[in-house]
C-alpha cells in the first residue's frame, strides 16, 4: 500500500438544499488536492539536533542541523523565509565538515536582540514557573507523554558570547512563559461572556436557575452571528443557516412523497435527527421577514482555542512550484459554542466548533504571530487590555484576511436516538466557496460498519462486506505515517468503495477502533486519530473535550486528555482497551511547548517542532 499522505481534510462532498423557499441546485465538488509528500512545508523532515554558534563581528549564526534520513533531501536544503532563504549544505563544501553525513551546515544573519530576548524570556519563565529548570518536564511521542525528564537547558548568555551550543526541543519549549488558560484555551467567564463581544438570546440565573433575558452585544466579534455573517460573505446568512440546519432535519416534501430524502455523503446516508426541528429550529426567534434571526442563535460561547500546534513546517522554504507561500498554515483558531435549550436556557449536550486556518506567509511572520499569543499570558485575563488584545488576534483571522473558515464540526447527543445503541453523533461541514456550508465526511473517521467494536446495521450494506479486513490491511500497509500521527484516511478503499463516513457515532466513553490483525501500537495510533476514538475510549473521554454540562456560571469543563488531571482528582492513566498498556496525556502541555517553540528564535526553534496531522 502507498504511504503517501493526503492533504488534511480531503473529503467527498454532496450538495445540499439551502434556502427558505427554493433549494440551491446540486453541484459536485471535487475532493481537496492531496498533500504533497515531496513538499517539506506540508510534510517536514525530522530534525534530530541543532547546533548554533554566534559570530558577533558579523551578527551571524553558524548552523549545524542534523536531519533524519529522508529520501526527499539532496545535498542542499533551504530554510527561512522564501524572500531570503538560508541554504544548508551536506556536500562537504562551504564549511560543511563531511559530505552525506546528514548534518547540514550553513550560516544566517541574526539580530543579537533575538538572542537577548530568548535569554531574558527563559529567565523570566523560570522565575514565574518556580524554577522549572530543576523540575521534570514531559517529553511527548505524538499526543502521548513518553517520559518525564529533568532537562539541561541551553545557556543563552554563553551563546551570545560565541560559545557553541546545542539547541534542543526542550530549550525552545520552555524559553517562554506560557499560561495555557490565557494563551491556548480560553474558557474564563470574563472572556466568553464579555458583554461587548458576545451575545446570547437568553441565559440561566446561576442562583435560581430561572431563565434570563438576552445579554451582550448583537454581532459582537465573538458572537455566533458574527462568525456566520463573516463566513457567509455575500450570501444571505439566514439561508446559510437554514441550509445548515436542514442537514439534521430535512424538510418534508409535499405529497405524494411525504418522506424526506436522506442526505448521502460519500455513499453513506446521514441519519436524520428527529429532535433537531423541535429543540433547535422551531423555538429559534424569527426576524421581520419570517426567517431565522441570525443574531438570536441559541448558542453560547464556551471557549476560544489557539491550535498553533497544527501549523505547517513554515521554517522550510517552499521547494515546489505549486506551493503558495502566501497561504502557509500557522495552525488554527477555533470558537467552541454550546447549544441552549429554548425552554429553560440550560445547556444542551451539543457543541458547535468554528475552525479557521490561520494564514502566515513564512516562519518570520509565524514567530510574530506566536509571540502575540505568548504576550497574552502576561495580562490579567479579565482585564480590558487582555480582552482587547485577544479580540485583535481573533479578528485578524475572522475578518482581517489572515485566516479562512476551514470547517464547522458538531458533536451532540440530545437530538434523538441513533441506530445500534450509539449515543453521540459527530458531523463535519465545509464552506463551498459561495458562503454556504455542505455536509461532508468526518475527517479520518470511517463509517461505523468498518469498526469491529460497534454493532453493524442490518441488512449489511455492500460496502461493509469485508470492510473491516480491508481497513485493517490499509492500516497495516501504512505503518510509518500512522505510527507518527502524520496520516489522513482516504475517502475510499480499493476496489472503489466508500470508507469515510457521513457521521461519526459513539457510545459514551466505550467507543474505540478494533482492527483485526493489526498490532496494538498501530491500532492505538489509528484509533486515536479518528474522531470517535479520540473523543471516547482511547482518551477515557465521554465524547466532549470541552463540555458545557457544568453548574450555571462555571466555565466549560475540560477533559483529562487536555489537562492531564481529572477535575478535582489525582492524575489517572488511561488503559488501552485492547493491550492494557497505560497511557498518559496532557495535550495542553504539548500545545504549550509548541507555542513556546514557535515564539523563540523564529525559523530555528520551529525546525525542532514535531508536526502532527490529526483532526483534533
Amino acid at each position: 500500500m502507498s504511504a503517501a499522505i493526503p492533504r488534511r481534510g480531503a473529503t467527498v462532498l454532496v450538495a445540499l438544499a439551502i434556502g427558505c423557499a427554493a433549494a440551491r441546485p446540486a453541484a459536485a465538488i471535487e475532493p481537496a488536492a492531496p498533500r504533497s509528500p515531496a513538499n517539506l512545508v506540508e510534510s517536514p523532515p525530522r530534525v534530530e539536533s541543532l547546533t548554533l554558534q554566534f559570530v558577533a563581528a558579523t551578527s551571524r549564526l553558524n548552523l549545524e542541523v542534523a536531519i533524519a534520513a529522508d529520501p526527499r533531501l539532496g545535498p542542499r536544503v533551504r530554510i527561512g523565509p522564501a524572500a531570503a532563504p538560508v541554504e544548508l549544505r551536506d556536500d562537504g563544501t562551504h564549511g560543511d565538515r563531511r559530505r552525506g553525513d546528514g548534518v547540514y551546515s550553513g550560516s544566517m544573519p541574526i539580530d543579537p536582540a533575538e538572542l537577548r530576548r530568548a535569554a531574558a524570556a527563559q529567565r523570566a519563565a523560570e522565575r514565574r514557573q518556580a524554577k522549572t529548570a530543576s523540575r521534570p518536564v514531559s517529553l511527548f511521542d505524538g499526543r502521548e507523554i513518553a517520559r518525564r525528564v529533568t532537562p539541561l537547558r541551553i545557556d543563552w548568555w554563553k551563546l551570545l558570547h560565541g560559545i557553541k551550543a546545542r539547541l534542543t526541543p526542550i530549550d525552545c519549549a520552555y524559553a517562554q512563559s506560557v499560561d495555557w488558560p490565557r494563551s491556548l484555551l480560553v474558557t474564563d467567564r470574563a472572556v466568553v461572556t464579555d458583554a461587548a463581544r458576545t451575545y446570547v438570546p437568553f441565559a440561566v440565573d446561576p442562583t435560581t436557575g430561572t431563565k434570563l433575558p438576552a445579554a451582550g452585544t448583537r454581532n459582537g466579534v465573538w458572537s455566533f452571528e458574527h462568525l456566520v455573517r463573516a463566513a457567509a460573505g455575500a450570501a444571505d446568512p439566514n439561508q446559510v443557516l437554514r441550509g445548515w440546519l436542514e442537514t439534521w432535519a430535512p424538510p418534508t416534501p409535499p405529497a405524494p412523497t411525504p418522506t424526506p430524502t436522506p442526505l448521502i455523503v460519500n455513499g453513506w446516508p446521514a441519519t436524520a435527527r428527529p429532535g433537531f426541528a423541535n429543540r433547535i429550529v422551531a423555538p429559534w426567534p424569527r426576524d421581520a421577514n419570517g426567517g431565522l434571526d441570525v443574531g438570536a442563535a441559541p448558542f453560547q460561547l464556551l471557549a476560544i482555542v489557539n491550535r498553533i500546534d497544527k501549523a505547517d513546517g513554515l521554517s522550510w522554504t517552499p521547494m515546489l512550484h505549486d506551493y503558495d507561500a502566501t497561504k502557509g498554515s500557522a495552525g488554527e483558531l477555533r470558537f467552541v459554542f454550546g447549544a441552549l435549550a429554548a425552554e429553560t436556557g440550560a445547556p444542551l449536550r451539543f457543541t458547535v466548533i468554528f475552525e479557521y486556518t490561520v494564514l502566515q506567509p513564512d516562519c518570520t511572520a509565524f514567530g510574530h504571530w506566536a509571540r502575540r499569543w505568548v504576550d497574552l499570558s502576561a495580562l490579567p485575563i479579565g482585564s480590558d487590555a487582555y480582552r482587547t488584545a485577544l479580540a485583535q488576534l481573533t479578528e485578524d483571522v475572522v475578518s482581517g484576511g489572515h485566516g479562512a473558515l476551514a470547517r464547522i464540526r458538531t458533536n451532540e447527543v440530545d437530538l434523538g436516538p441513533l441506530f445500534g445503541g450509539a449515543l453521540w453523533d459527530m458531523r463535519e461541514f465545509h464552506p463551498d466557496g459561495s458562503g454556504h456550508l455542505q455536509l461532508t465526511t468526518v475527517e479520518n473517521t470511517p463509517d461505523a460498519c468498518f469498526n469491529a467494536t460497534l454493532p453493524l446495521p442490518a441488512p449489511l450494506p455492500p460496502a461493509c462486506v469485508g470492510g473491516q479486513a480491508r481497513l485493517a490491511t490499509w492500516v497495516s500497509g501504512n505503518p510509518g505515517p500512522i505510527a507518527s500521527d502524520h496520516y489522513t484516511v482516504p475517502p475510499q478503499l480499493p476496489p472503489p468503495t466508500p470508507l469515510l463516513g457521513a457521521q461519526a457515532l459513539a457510545k459514551g466513553a466505550l467507543t474505540y477502533w478494533e482492527l483485526p490483525g493489526v498490532n496494538d501500537d498501530l491500532r492505538f495510533h489509528f484509533s486515536l486519530g479518528t474522531c470517535n476514538g479520540c473523543h471516547n475510549r482511547e482518551t477515557a473521554t465521554d465524547s466532549l473535550h470541552i463540555s458545557p454540562m457544568v453548574p450555571s456560571g462555571q466555565p466549560a469543563r475540560l477533559s483529562q486528555f487536555l489537562t492531564g488531571v481529572p477535575p478535582g482528582m489525582t492524575p489517572t492513566p488511561v488503559t488501552d482497551p485492547r493491550s492494557g498498556a497505560v497511557r498518559n496525556f496532557n495535550d495542553l502541555e504539548r500545545r504549550r511547548q509548541t507555542l513556546s517553540q514557535a515564539a523563540t528564535l523564529p525559523c530555528l526553534c520551529d525546525l525542532l517542532r514535531v508536526t502532527l496531522l490529526t483532526p483534533h
